[in-house]
């Protein structure tokens, strides 16, 4: 049965403070239809949104085809289970349904477009999802608006695009709601009913673990249902027993490759720690020795254990300190706790560029992206309506459960951990329905609603600029010069893969706009000087490995790049210049030096042939038997016809020739034959100098 706010207002006799809990409407003939038309309408119109917006993202974002930070650690991860290895022998360190869910999916040949195109229709199914609960709820109206809401929101349609596990999240939440509420309509509810709320709670939590708090709230609400004590029992046992077996595949996981009864995941603890020191202002702060990344955090926290403990440590040992280190810390400082506890609840509620959103942000400004305006509402815009709705779910607290419940568990990891997008997402199906309800209630001029309604604008407003205030929403410098230096990263990436691929024009695109982002890239700089080069534009490649070799003067494979460009482009004064700098600054590397000994007996410019110093070098190699025989007795000979020595150069190249026949390098004989006749004829051998070979 739906139900919806009634159309008659309080009795005058008993004036609500609050609005007043919605209670069973009447039906209206054809209102089904209605319903699904327009909710099909804004499915269409949301479909081409995100369509376009995907399109963009592939086309303009380096970080389509590259995902960063936890999506490339989930796409590594999803590698290795397309080629078997499906368990990497510990316990699981995060959700583990997402990872899961992406190997399968590689598994059976899909790539990143498939991913974003999956999460998208994840993402219009949660529409109709939020739709369907909101209506059955709060009305038709709601319902609709409720879905509208969801699919303006940036949160929801940025994770779209992303290889996090947050479209997922939000589905199986507003899944859950969905079903939940129903049972929640039911005047007695049947087991299958129970079975489905619990199981779908248990999968959830393979997704967010902390959904697994829900399982012992569900089994008190049916505990508390109507009905005979044994009978509530029976159900709680069994919607308790359906969560458990959704998660028993993780916990068995963990149980034979840890050794350790661990539900889900093991980082709690170490999560805790990082949401819960003095560093701490709402979002988590870095605990010293242990990296944020998600491949490096668990080894470090283990290292870090081993120091204090002198001893390795299980996995529930290591997760067990971090978080006695995180709960000391509340024992010791309560008066921080409660202050960064109240923080984190002011980031939950307002905060907008922080984690996903922030790259967001940034593309916004760097002109990656353009059409995400078509998804411009941002989840603390919801929070006033949603403010005003809650006293009127109260009213009723195991009715609208479901409801007060999919907002307080967010609450909860949030102020217990750390404040991110990532944590409050799960809440975001609940607010756009009570979201939905306060707006057309107010829309309805229904007294009490009517009175709160300036709260619905002034609550955001408030928080948005208190924000601007206290710059909570402000990129800092770090955090830009990080994601700017990120995207340009990403762009050398993309370059070099284009590069591999045989697409110049696409390589030379992407590389620029990687040195525009950040002139000290010396990746896409080292990049794109070798594709200019190989492109036989060496002027533009010389100007790069100058650049490269001026930014980062250890680069040894950077001045092996400048040499041969310079080479190539003729300018063999310079090349020398080079070739002396390498040497100098690379002594130890043998093969500058030959080259510089061939470039002064042999280079076509004469200003930069040196007889002496060509022979000096030749001679220097031969004694020290840094190069094989042949070729050092045919630097010897170049040596000696340049400065004259012919009968000498003709014995030492015959000796070269022997050695090269002996060997069988039959390309490098007639090479040398060649140069023989020239020191027979008595002149000397003049060519393009030696290129470097990167090492």
């Amino acid at each position: 049965m739906q139900t919806r706010l009634p159309d008659s207002q309080p009795s005058p006799t008993a004036p609500a403070r609050y609005p007043e809990p919605p209670s069973a409407p009447s039906t209206r003939p054809g209102g089904s239809g209605r319903f699904t038309g327009l909710l099909a309408g804004l499915l269409v119109l949301a479909l081409l949104a995100r369509a376009l917006q995907i399109a963009e993202f592939v086309r303009s974002n380096p970080i389509a085809d590259r995902p960063w930070s936890d999506g490339w650690v989930y796409w590594q991860m999803a590698g290795r289970m397309a080629q078997g290895q499906w368990f990497d022998g510990h316990p699981f360190f995060s959700a583990p349904l997402y990872p899961y869910l992406l190997g399968g999916l590689r598994t059976l040949g899909g790539g990143l477009f498939s991913v974003y195109a999956g999460q998208l229709i994840l993402h219009l199914l949660t529409a109709v999802l939020i739709a369907l609960a909101a209506r059955r709820r709060f009305g038709p109206s709601a319902g609709l608006l409720a879905a509208a809401l969801f699919l303006t929101l940036s949160e929801p349609a940025v994770a779209v695009t992303r290889v996090l596990g947050n479209t997922l999240q939000v589905f199986l939440f507003a899944l859950l709601w969905w079903r939940w509420a129903a049972a929640a309509e039911q005047p007695d509810l049947r087991r299958r009913d129970v079975a489905l709320v619990g199981a779908l709670i248990g999968l959830t939590a393979l997704a967010f673990p902390a959904a697994l708090l829900l399982a012992p709230a569900f089994a008190l609400w049916l505990l508390a249902s109507p009905g005979r004590a044994s009978r509530r029992v029976g159900r709680a046992l069994g919607g308790l027993a359906a969560s458990a077996l959704l998660v028993a595949p993780a916990t068995l996981h963990n149980v034979l490759v840890g050794g350790e009864l661990v539900p889900v995941s093991v980082n709690a603890g170490i999560n805790l720690a990082i949401g819960n020191n003095e560093n701490v202002h709402g979002i988590g702060g870095n605990i010293p020795g242990v990296r944020p990344m998600r491949e490096y955090m668990f080894a470090d926290a283990a290292h870090v254990y081993e120091q204090a403990r002198g001893t390795p440590g299980s996995w529930r040992e290591i997760d067990t300190f971090f978080r006695q280190r995180a709960l000391a810390y509340w024992r010791q400082h309560p008066d921080r706790a409660l202050r960064q506890l109240g923080e984190k609840a002011y980031w939950l509620l307002a905060a907008q560029n922080y984690d996903q959103m922030m790259p967001l942000v940034i593309e916004r400004q760097l002109g990656i992206t353009r059409l995400w305006v078509l998804a411009p509402l941002p989840v603390p815009w919801l929070m006033g309506a949603a403010l005003i709705a809650l006293p009127a779910l109260l009213r009723r607290p195991r009715h609208f459960a479901p409801e007060w419940l999919s907002l307080l568990l967010p609450l909860i990891v949030v102020c217990a951990f750390f404040y991110t997008a990532r944590f409050r997402l799960p809440a975001v199906p609940v607010l756009c329905g009570i979201a939905a309800w306060t707006i057309v209630q107010c829309l309805r001029r229904r007294k009490p609603w009517l009175r709160a309604a300036p709260l619905i604008l002034l609550i955001p407003l408030g928080t948005r600029l208190a924000n601007r205030h206290f710059g909570i929403d402000r990129i800092g410098d770090d955090y830009r010069t990080h994601f700017v230096r990120a995207f340009s990263e990403a762009y050398t990436i993309r370059g070099n893969r284009c590069i591999a691929n045989d697409r110049p024009a696409e390589a030379e695109r992407a590389l620029t706009r990687a040195l525009e982002l950040w002139d000290g890239n010396a990746r896409a700089r080292q990049a794109l000087g070798r594709l200019l080069a190989r492109e036989k534009q060496y002027a533009r490649a010389v100007e790069q490995f100058r650049k490269l070799v001026r930014l980062a003067p250890e680069n040894r494979a950077g001045w092996y790049y400048l040499y041969n460009a310079l080479c190539l482009e003729k300018h063999y004064l310079e090349a020398a210049d080079a070739l002396r700098a390498i040497v100098t600054r690379f002594p130890d590397r043998v093969q500058p030096q030959v080259a510089l000994a061939w470039l002064y007996a042999t280079c076509p410019d004469p200003r930069a042939r040196n007889g002496p110093e060509a022979l000096r070098l030749a001679q220097r190699c031969m004694r020290a038997r840094l190069v094989r025989p042949a070729q050092a007795a045919d630097l010897l000979a170049a040596a000696y016809a340049e400065l004259g020595r012919f009968a000498e150069a003709v014995e030492a190249a015959r000796a070269a020739l022997r050695a090269l026949r002996n060997a069988g390098q039959t390309a490098a004989v007639r090479q040398l034959q060649t140069r023989l006749r020239q020191y027979e004829q008595q002149r000397p051998w003049h060519g393009p100098p030696r290129l470097l070979r990167a090492d």
